[in-house]
């Protein structure tokens, strides 16, 4: 005889998780658009633009002391 406590436990836990990630009803209120949407929105763009530019810095950048002139000796 297996114990069903445990697997209803489990099934429940799933569902938690799953509920938790997509909650089956949201209020108005809440998708409105507000500054909090706003400035996080700005923020997420800064970083992505600071993600970009410091990649092209990485393969431009060159750590010499003579101000950034590649010398071919």
């Amino acid at each position: 005889m297996t114990d069903n406590s445990t697997d209803t436990k489990k099934t429940k836990a799933w569902y938690n998780l799953i509920l938790h990630l997509h909650p089956s009803k949201v209020k108005p209120d809440a998708l409105r658009f507000t500054l909090t949407f706003g400035l996080g929105g700005m923020a997420a763009l800064i970083v992505v633009i600071q993600v970009l530019t410091g990649l092209l810095l990485k393969f431009h950048y060159v750590p010499i002391p003579q101000g950034g002139a590649v010398l071919n000796n």
